[in-house]
Parts: C-alpha cells; sequence; structure tokens
C-alpha cells in the first residue's frame, strides 16, 4: 500500500509538471474508463460543467475458480472457527464468482488551471452479483492456546451453495483532470472511504482515462 502511495504521488506531480502551459480545454461530456474504491472500476461516462459535474460507472467482472482443494489436515492458527459440541466444525471456501458494479459520483470543482481542473468528488459505488461457496467437515484433534489442529471428515461429501454478493462503499475526497491531448485526459482522486465492513480507509488511489467530446 505505501508502494502505491509514493507511486501515485509521484505520477500526480509528473502531471502538475505538464499543465505550466497550455490552452485550457472545457468540453463537457466524455467517456472512458475508471479504476477506484468509492468510484466504482468499469466504462465511466462524464458531465461537467464549469464548476459541477457527474460521473457514472458501470462494470462487470468474473474471478476465482472452482478447483478449490480441502487438505486432509487443517491448522487454524487464526481462531477463524469455533467447534461445536460434537468437537466439528465446516470450513468453507470460495469458488468462482461473477460481479456487476454501478457507481455514481458528484464532481464540484475547485479551480480551474491550465489544461485542467481541481476538484472534490463524492458518491459511492454498489456491487451484486453471486459467489460459488464450498463447504467441507473438519473433527477437532488438538487445542492449544495458540492454534487448533483439525482432520477433514473424508467420507462426509463436500458440498456447495451459491451466495448472493451485496457490497457498497462510499467515499469523498479531492482530484484533479489534466489534458494529455486536445480530447484525451487523465483523472487522478485520493478519497477516503468507507465501506459494508465498517472500514474507514484514506488514500487509495483512483485513476480514470478519458475522451471529452468537442
Amino acid at each position: 500500500m505505501k508502494t502505491i502511495r509514493n507511486i501515485s504521488l509521484v505520477a500526480l506531480l509528473i502531471l502538475f509538471a505538464v499543465t505550466l502551459s497550455a490552452k485550457k480545454y472545457n468540453e463537457a461530456r466524455s467517456i472512458g474508463i475508471h479504476f477506484g474504491t468509492s468510484s466504482g472500476s468499469g466504462y465511466a461516462m462524464r458531465w461537467m460543467g464549469e464548476q459541477l459535474g457527474y460521473q457514472l460507472t458501470l462494470g462487470a467482472h468474473t474471478g476465482g475458480s472452482n478447483k478449490v482443494v480441502f487438505r486432509d489436515h487443517y491448522t487454524d492458527y487464526d481462531a477463524n472457527y469455533t467447534p461445536d459440541v460434537t468437537g466439528h466444525i465446516r470450513r468453507k471456501l470460495t469458488g468462482r464468482s461473477i460481479k456487476a458494479t454501478i457507481g455514481l459520483n458528484s464532481i464540484y470543482v475547485l479551480d480551474h488551471f491550465n489544461k485542467g481542473r481541481l476538484y472534490l468528488i463524492g458518491g459511492g459505488a454498489l456491487t451484486t452479483g453471486r459467489k460459488k461457496v464450498y463447504s467441507a467437515r473438519y473433527k477437532l484433534t488438538y487445542a492449544g492456546p495458540n492454534s487448533s489442529s483439525y482432520d477433514r471428515v473424508v467420507d462426509e461429501p463436500i458440498r456447495s451453495e451459491m451466495v448472493n454478493i451485496y457490497d457498497w462503499i462510499v467515499g469523498v475526497g479531492p482530484g484533479v483532470e489534466m489534458s494529455l491531448t486536445r480530447h484525451f485526459r487523465v483523472a487522478f482522486e485520493v478519497p477516503i472511504t468507507y465501506d459494508h465492513k465498517g472500514e474507514l480507509v484514506m488514500y487509495i488511489p483512483q485513476i480514470g482515462f478519458y475522451y471529452y467530446f468537442k
């Protein structure tokens, strides 16, 4: 995370240096691709005014594999599972998943400068989908102060089920958009985010590439 942050800050300084001279462009509509947390990742559209703007992001992703492996022996170092009264647990592994994301953010322009603008971006993204979850039964063989050991019940078949995904995240923070050519622009943002897990995170960079129509 620290390395990504440092690279992002260097990239931001380079992009500011590019703006020292040139004509200011004020195209209002654009399409492109955006990668981020509170913005969502995928195809993006921006509608920009002199001071207010909006961004819509749509994306989809399939990942993971259904070739999960349950080993015959499992050591629980982090107390992820609590055995039942019979000393058994049901360990779960995630297989393949499919997700769709929609993000909606508003933009408030703080300042215009040569070939770009400084702004605040705020909004959020919603991710929905389904994932396949596999589970296998294990029996407790050792219970220690720092870890517990389990052996898989091999005569019981592995189960699988489809589980719905519903994740959300919101955020707000500064951003800068700069022209690379007359039509192409790059956007860079560092929002503070809050998600469905109750986690508050700062300094996760977002980046987007846009084609602006005349």
